[in-house]
């Protein structure tokens, strides 16, 4: 009977152990992005945008016809943007956005070209006091 917290202590050290072990391993090996090869690749640059709670019609009106300029930035190769779709509610989906932006560029080089490119930056001027919270993910695909 004195025995058993000491079993105890050992099963949760053993249990924690062997998890942190597991997580350890499951992690993403840290990639250097700047030495990727990125050659045979497009850039997709993720954009999603919360409202501010309180904004009115007229300034999403506003948002939506600058997000239809940014499409014409001349770097940019396919641009998509839209609100969150109708699909079933599932705990991996998040639909809490008000709008997103799927940005496909040739190359790093032209993604960085965006950044800077004078509509871009009149966007990001006009429009940056409208949402609360913007997240982008960019990723690389073949």
């Amino acid at each position: 009977m004195k025995y058993i917290p000491l079993l105890i202590s050992i099963l949760l050290f053993t249990a924690c152990n062997s998890s942190t072990e597991q997580n350890q391993s499951e992690e993403r090996p840290n990639v250097k992005v700047a030495e990727m090869n990125t050659e045979n690749y497009t850039l997709i640059h993720t954009v999603y945008f919360w409202y501010k709670e309180d904004l009115s019609e007229e300034n999403i009106e506003i948002f939506k016809k600058a997000v239809k300029k940014l499409g014409t930035v001349p770097s940019i190769g396919k641009f998509h943007n839209g609100p969150p779709a109708p699909t079933e509610a599932r705990g991996v989906v998040d639909n809490s956005y008000d709008m997103a932006l799927n940005v496909f560029f040739k190359d790093v080089a032209a993604q960085k070209a965006y950044q800077v490119d004078p509509i871009h930056l009149a966007f990001v001027e006009q429009c940056e006091s409208f949402w609360e919270k913007v997240i982008v993910y960019d990723n690389m695909i073949r």
